[in-house]
This record gives C-alpha cells, sequence and structure tokens, in this order.
C-alpha cells in the first residue's frame, strides 16, 4: 500500500512567491512521504499482512524517524530477538518533544489492522503531561490550502491512565472557517496503564469520514472499543502510523513537572488488509479472549460466570419469550448484601499507608473501617467502562477520599493536598482541578459594562481579557496537585432572561423593526454562549484538558417542569439558541442532579433529568460523555423554612440512584460536597433552632410526662427542630417535625423532649453518611459493568412518568439476549408497602408479562432469553 499524489492543478494557479514556494514545499514533502512509504513494505509472510515492522532485522529498516532516532534493544522484547526503544529528554535532546518512526499508510474508505506492543518500564511514573505513544496522523490536502492537524487518531499515556482520542471532519478543508474546525471526536479512558509488562494492542478500522466508518480496539485480548461512524479526515490520502513518544512539553502554557525523561518499548508491528484475522496482527499471534474480538456478548457471559463464581446464590433466570405471566423473587435478585466481603475487582486498587499522618485539621480520629462514609464489608474496586469523581472539598476530609480512591472512584479533586500526599494512592489515580474562575455578575461591573448586557460581548475578545487577567493560569514547577490535574471543570452559574423576560428590558430595541430585533437577541444568547466558550477556550490556552462546565448542561435543571411533556431537542429554545454552541466547546457534561425535597420522588427525578441529557446529547454528531453531578445532601428549594435542607439524603435514595445512574449509557458520575471549617463525619453542632436527622430509632418520654407515661418512638430519618440547647447543663429541648401536621408539628400544642447533648448527639446523622451509599450503589454495578456500558438503554417506563405517579423505580440495560433490570421502591422508606412492578408486552413479546418485586433495596435482576 502506498501513498498517490493528487492532481496539483487546483494549486497551479496560484499567484505569488508566497504561493508557489508553499506549493513546491507540498510536492516535495508529498514526494517523500511516497517514497517512504513505498521503501517501507517489507516482505510479509502472510499475504494478508501489508507490512511488518518488528525490528528482527536489528535496525530501523522500513521506518522514516520522525524527531530524535529510537533505538534498536535486545531487552526487553515483546517476541522474537529486538524491539525498539525510544528515549525523550526534554532538555537535552535535539527534539525535545518528539522521538518517533512514521510506517505504512492507508486509503480512505478502506478497511485494515494493526497490532503492536508497548512496554512501560516500572519507572513509569504518572505525569500531568500527556505522551502519545502511538497515533494515526492524516495527510493534509496543501493544495486546498489545508495544514497540519491534529492526529485522527492517538493513543496517549496521561496521568496514569491509557488514552485514545479519534478525531474526523466530512468537510473537504479543515480550514475552511480560516481555522481548524473538526466534525467531532470521541475521547475514550481505557483503564490505569501498567508499568514493567507488555500490554499488547490491535486496531481494525474501516477509515471514513461517514456513517460506514468501523473501530474496534483491542487490549491484551479484550475488547475495549466498539465505535461505527466516521472517524477520519475527509482527505484524498489515508492516515498513516506513527509510533514512539510525543509529549506535550512544546506548550510554554502547560506545567513543568518533574518527569523530564521518559523510556519505552514498542515491538511487533504488524499491519493488515482487510482479509486479515485479528490472529494475524496480535502481538505474539494471540487469540483475542473471552470471544470479545467478534462476540460482545460473549464478554458478557464471561462477566456473568464471573459474578456467579463469586456470588453463589446469584443466578441468571431463564426468560421464554413465548406469551405467558413471569413472576421474579426477591431470592432471584442480587443486593448490595450479595456483595459484602466478596471480591469485586481482579485487579483491586491498592491503597498505602500516607508517608507522613495528616494535620489533625484535615482528618479523622475514627479506626479503620468505622467512619460514617464507610461502605460495611465492601472490598476495594474501580471502574474499567466508568469514570467517577469525588470532588469533596473542605476540612477533615483527607482520610474519606484516600478510602473513596480505592472505593469506586478513579478521579480525584485534591483540595490542597500536595504532590507528596498522593504517593501511597492507588496506582492510575487521576486528579482534576475546579473553581468558578470567572464570576460574571462581578466581571461585568469591573468592567464597567451595564449588568446582564451579553450582546455588547459579541464584539469583544474575552479569551484575550481572560489571559491578561490570567484567569486559568497553572502554576509551573508547583507541587500542588490541582495545577498538575488532568481535567478542569468550571462553575458558573450566572442566568440568562428568556425572550420574554428579553423584551421587557428597557434596553431592548422594541422600536426597531422585525429583523432587527431578531440580530439583537441573536447576539445577546450569542453573547451569552462566549461566557462559557471563552472560558473553556482561556483554559485550553493555558494548558487544560477534559474540560466540564458546572452551571449549564444541555437540559436545564427543573423539578416542576417534570410533570409536563418533554420537549425534542429541535424544539427546545435554550438548546438552539445557545446550548449547542456551548456543546461544541465542552468535553464532559456535568449536568446538576441535586435532590431539593424530602420526597419519594428524589430517584425519578435523577433519573429524568439524565434521561433528558442524554437525550440532547444522543441528538449530536459527536456523543460527550456524560457525568451526573450529585450533592449527597438535600438543597431545600424555595424560601421560608425549609426543614430538610442541608440534611443527608436517605441511604436507600442514595444507593438507588446512583446504582440507577449507571443504566442511563452515561459515562459515570461526579459526588460533590464542601466541608467549609467543619466535620461532616461527626453529629451536626447542637444550637437553637436548628434542624438534625435521625440516623437510628428511639422511644423518649416527653417531657414533664410521668413515669408510666408510654414513651413515644422515633424513626431512622426523623427531624428534630432544636428550640434550646443549654449549654451549662449540656441538656437539649426539641420537637419532633411531623411533615403533614400543622405548623409541621412545631408549637405549643405539640410535645416537647428534654435530653442530654450527648445522647442525642449519638442518635444523629452525620453529613458524609450518604458517601457510603454511593459507594454501595457503585459495588451494585460493578460486577455487571461491561453489559451496562456496552448494552442497550431500555425505557420501558419513563423516569417523568415514574416521576408524575410514584411510581416504583425500573431500568433496563440489553446486550444481546442478556436484560439487566434495577427496581427499587421509592415509596417504602416513606411509610409506604413494597409494591410488585408489571410490565406487559416485556420488551415488544406480545403476551409475555414479566412481574418485579420492588421495595427499599435496591435489586438487580439478570434475565437471558432461553435460544
Amino acid at each position: 500500500m502506498s501513498y498517490h499524489l493528487n492532481s496539483i492543478s487546483g494549486v497551479q494557479a496560484r499567484t505569488g512567491v508566497h504561493g508557489k514556494l508553499v506549493f513546491f514545499f507540498a510536492v516535495i514533502l508529498c514526494m517523500i512521504w511516497e517514497g517512504t512509504m513505498l521503501n517501507a513494505q517489507k516482505s510479509p509472510s502472510s499475504g494478508r499482512l501489508l507490512f511488518v515492522g518488528d525490528f528482527e532485522s536489528g535496525d530501523l529498516s522500513g521506518w522514516r524517524v520522525s524527531g530524535n532516532p529510537p533505538q534498536v534493544t535486545t531487552e526487553p522484547v515483546r517476541a522474537g530477538r529486538y524491539a525498539m526503544k525510544t528515549v525523550l529528554d526534554r532538555y537535552h535532546d535535539r527534539v525535545s518533544y518528539r522521538t518517533e518512526v512514521s510506517g505504512p499508510g492507508g486509503e480512505v474508505g478502506e478497511e485494515y489492522w494493526y497490532g503492536f506492543s508497548i512496554f512501560l518500564p516500572d519507572d513509569y511514573r504518572p505525569d500531568a503531561i500527556w505522551e502519545i505513544v502511538a497515533q494515526w496522523h492524516g495527510v493534509p490536502d496543501f493544495d486546498i490550502g489545508e495544514t497540519w492537524r491534529n492526529p485522527v487518531m492517538a493513543l496517549s499515556t496521561d496521568g496514569g491512565v491509557w488514552r485514545l482520542i479519534n478525531r474526523w471532519d466530512a468537510k473537504r478543508n479543515t480550514y475552511e472557517s480560516g481555522k481548524k474546525v473538526y466534525g467531532g471526536s470521541h475521547r475514550y479512558d481505557l483503564g490505569a496503564y501498567q508499568t514493567g509488562v507488555w500490554t499488547d494492542w490491535v486496531f481494525h478500522v474501516k477509515w471514513s469520514y461517514g456513517e460506514d466508518g468501523l473501530l474496534d480496539v483491542w487490549q491484551n485480548g479484550k475488547r475495549l472499543i466498539h465505535q461505527t461512524g466516521p472517524n477520519t479526515f475527509n482527505d484524498a490520502k489515508g492516515p498513516y502510523f506513527k509510533m514512539g513518544i510525543y509529549k506535550g512539553w512544546r506548550d510554554p502554557n502547560r506545567p513543568s513537572d518533574a518527569v523530564s525523561r521518559r523510556v519505552l518499548y514498542h515491538d511487533e508491528f504488524r499491519m493488515g488488509s482487510a482479509d486479515a484475522t485479528y490472529e494475524d496482527v496480535a502481538p505474539g499471534g494471540q487469540s483475542a479472549t473471552e470471544s470479545d474480538a467478534s462476540d460482545p456478548e460473549a464478554a458478557a457471559e464471561a462477566e456473568l460466570q464471573a459474578l456467579r463464581d463469586s456470588v453463589k446464590a446469584f443466578k441468571v433466570i431463564a426468560l421464554s419469550l413465548e406469551p405467558g405471566e413471569i413472576v421474579i423473587q426477591r431470592e432471584d435478585s442480587l443486593t448490595i448484601d450479595n456483595l459484602r466481603d466478596v471480591p469485586l475487582d481482579a485487579n483491586p486498587p491498592v491503597l498505602r499507608e500516607p508517608s507522613k499522618p495528616y494535620a489533625q485539621h484535615m482528618t479523622d480520629d475514627f479506626p479503620p473501617g468505622e467512619a460514617p462514609y464507610v461502605a460495611k464489608g465492601i472490598r476495594p474496586f474501580r471502574f474499567r467502562y466508568f469514570n467517577c469523581e469525588f470532588n469533596y472539598g473542605g476540612w477533615h476530609n483527607f482520610a474519606m477520599t484516600d478510602y473513596v480512591s480505592a472505593h469506586g472512584f478513579n478521579i480525584l479533586y485534591p483540595y490542597t493536598r500536595t504532590v507528596e500526599k498522593e504517593a501511597h494512592l492507588p496506582e492510575g489515580t487521576r486528579w482534576m482541578n475546579w473553581g468558578g474562575f470567572i464570576d460574571w455578575l462581578k466581571w461585568f461591573e469591573e468592567h464597567h459594562l451595564p449588568q446582564g448586557r451579553y450582546d455588547i460581548l459579541v464584539d469583544m475578545d474575552l479569551v484575550a481579557i481572560h489571559l491578561a487577567e490570567d484567569k486559568f493560569s497553572r502554576v509551573p514547577q508547583t507541587d500542588r496537585l490541582s495545577d498538575l490535574a488532568t481535567s478542569l471543570m468550571i462553575d458558573m452559574e450566572h442566568s440568562v432572561l428568556p425572550p420574554e423576560r428579553l423584551r421587557e428590558q428597557d434596553w431592548y430595541p422594541r422600536e426597531a423593526g422585525l429583523a432587527k430585533r431578531a440580530a439583537f437577541e441573536k447576539r445577546y444568547y450569542d453573547g451569552y454562549a462566549q461566557t462559557y466558550i471563552s472560558a473553556i477556550q482561556a483554559a485550553r490556552k493555558q494548558g487544560w484538558d477534559n474540560i466540564s462546565l458546572y452551571g449549564w448542561a444541555p437540559y436545564g435543571r427543573t423539578w416542576g417542569g417534570l410533570e409536563r411533556p418533554e420537549a425534542a431537542p429541535g424544539e427546545d429554545f435554550a438548546w438552539n439558541a445557545f446550548g449547542k454552541s456551548i456543546y461544541d466547546a465542552t468535553d464532559i457534561i456535568n449536568n446538576s442532579v441535586y435532590c431539593f425535597y424530602w420526597s419519594p420522588n428524589n430517584v425519578a427525578y435523577v433519573l429524568a433529568n439524565i434521561d433528558s441529557n442524554m437525550r440532547f446529547v444522543n441528538a449530536m454528531p459527536e456523543r460527550k460523555p456524560v457525568r451526573p453531578y450529585f450533592w449527597t445532601l438535600l438543597h431545600g428549594g424555595g424560601g421560608g423554612w425549609r426543614w430538610w435542607r442541608g440534611q443527608p439524603l436517605a441511604n436507600e435514595e442514595q444507593r438507588a440512584m446512583t446504582a440507577a445512574a449507571f443504566f442511563t449509557g452515561g459515562d459515570g458520575l461526579v459526588l460533590w460536597n464542601w466541608s467549609g471549617t467543619g466535620n461532616h463525619h461527626l453529629p451536626p453542632p447542637l444550637k437553637s433552632d436548628a434542624d438534625v436527622m435521625l440516623k437510628e430509632a428511639f422511644d423518649w418520654r416527653p417531657e414533664d410526662a410521668s413515669a408510666d407515661a408510654r414513651p413515644q418512638s422515633f424513626r431512622r430519618y426523623d427531624v428534630l427542630h432544636l428550640l434550646d440547647v443549654d449549654e451549662e447543663k449540656q441538656i437539649v429541648r426539641f420537637q419532633r417535625i411531623q411533615p403533614e401536621a400543622k405548623d409541621r408539628g412545631i408549637g405549643p400544642e405539640y410535645p416537647a423532649y428534654v435530653m442530654p447533648v450527648e445522647q442525642l448527639k449519638a442518635h444523629l446523622r452525620a453529613s458524609s453518611e450518604p458517601v457510603a451509599a454511593m459507594i454501595e450503589g457503585m459495588a451494585l454495578v460493578k460486577p455487571l459493568e461491561y453489559l451496562l456500558r456496552h448494552g442497550e438503554v431500555k425505557i420501558d417506563v419513563p423516569a417523568r412518568e415514574q416521576f408524575q405517579n410514584t411510581l416504583p423505580i425500573m431500568r433496563r440495560i440489553k446486550l444481546g439476549k442478556i436484560h439487566v433490570i434495577l427496581t427499587y421502591d421509592p415509596a417504602v422508606i416513606y411509610g409506604g408497602d413494597p409494591r410488585t412492578i408489571t410490565l406487559k408486552n416485556f420488551d415488544g413479546h406480545r403476551g409475555l408479562t414479566l412481574k418485579l418485586p420492588a421495595d427499599s433495596e435496591t435489586r438487580i435482576v439478570v434475565l437471558k432469553e432461553r435460544s
């Protein structure tokens, strides 16, 4: 396979010395590529192989050096006698950022297989600056004004994990707008890398900028990616392969890091034609394990078998598709109690002891396993196919953050941590940074602009202003982990006027003609979009990647609107006026799913929010990762006294909504909280007029009641209103809030109670208690994560309907013949009885009725259709 020169007639019409020079160098460069690729052809042993680059000649024959030359070495090798050793030294090499070789190219519209292996030495520690270790690069069409762009596809090591990015563009000229604008991209997190071992890769690609494109990726025989649709640029020449190391040291805005030298190894590269097989190109001639190379359902079967092996009570229920009724019993389901003290991860994260004790104000004094945020009996685990962020700042949280780093969360907000405080955390831990950066209310004031006049912003270079004001800088050579983070969340929560309110403003041109008014409104909403887009662009120029927003999402957060039918993305005003352009700029979607009320509708509310956001995202050409943003406390909507405001969510609800989030097609989730200078792991401070929640039931007599009077029963999750706290006598007087009673049960006509302060504290919930429930929700879906990530979301009962009618929760994922179903009844913890979920004509099969149990447990049922 070789490159072919395009016709140059389109270029010859250019005039002037500059145009002739550009044309001359473009032709020379293409001739170099042509000769290189022709000479790179070796004589592979199989007719299905187009190129073999395994270095068994003892040199770099067949490869073209790009940057510094790699070396050929005899140790370590994946197979045979030789491998390629790549060394990149930032301060001593001739080229400070690249040591690579270039190899064979392909053609757009054709199908290929690629295989190679990479060895990362033991000292290849995680670094804040990415390094591309294999890539497919496009060749620009110079004759129409294109120049070099980012790689079509790049495999990188980034902060301790493997990442893959794939870009495409169907436009003939990626630079037709004067700057490079891609048609879309996919970003994949392929899990933590391992050092000291060879990692084998196989790629099966049909290069296309249309819907017939294909991309399958295997790591060590297991398929991690199956992608259809566009995957390359609309170029005359297809992408060519490169490997070695290309590190992001050139950008002066990127942080200087302790890592200034990298060494790694490549071996066993093969490229096959469309007729090749997995085994033809796989390093060492290995076969794909789990039959995953051709059948994702086989990988799901392996996952189910592993669950059977570890949980003897787990069963897969045979599903007959004939008309009739199938009744699922409670004992047929999987609950969190089935998974306590059960290994959840074949390669569990390892958390070691910190090198130095934490300062007292940054940790807690609980014995191991006794803190309220600890999920009892849940062994360490992390997800392979999902990303979970933990953003819990404030005091007394370092021990909790350490714990969650080995229990489901792989991305952490470091708060005030320094590099020395992270070495003991599990390998592959990644860091995020988070902050407001720009307060637009203050920004308008500081820049002497009328408040809220977004239309004025359209003509301003906001990115330049942000950079001049140093809004997103990263401190070079810092020891703060926040400056070494691999992702950034920007918190901006400024409002925008809907059209009817906009037209009421005294600065609105209501006397102008229809066209001018429409143009003004467009400027206003374009300017509003720029408040977000400019921040993202400025952050990128400062070296930030994986940028997300808090305060904006494709679908606006609402509670009251869920009783109405859902609008389609094409009909949503905000989405079409400014949402799409913000979506195009950001990398990750963080939709807020804060719960506002003490309500049995909370779980359905969360799911309706996520489903609506997924609906908007799935309508776009590029489907970006969605990670809903949870708060484990109740927000409290509206004014006045909200007795539930700031109280921890019920554990049963937190567990259910966490597990159900993995049934929506999203990429994971985020947990947020802030402890200020308090300690969220202790009972809340007792003070007059405060409201506190009980963690356990107890009986107590009203004050002044006789000794033989019957005590009143208090229940878990009851909320008490503190009338008075006597610091001298160390007693507290309180009443029980009764949500359905007049005045909520607070007043002289209701009984009051008196209890010693320390005795009452022993009954109270800590704010961090729902963290344990969230970990339990993640642990419950961990054994089925392949199915949940690769299966198809099936919404049998819309979450809006569950919300409107306070129905039991039911979610389903289907992969091939396998159905994974989650159930939960939100009414039970509010005093209701467990209910049965009845699904008629299940999965479209006429006459087939499925009945499922639902109660306060989050239950998972797995069914498989009979052949």
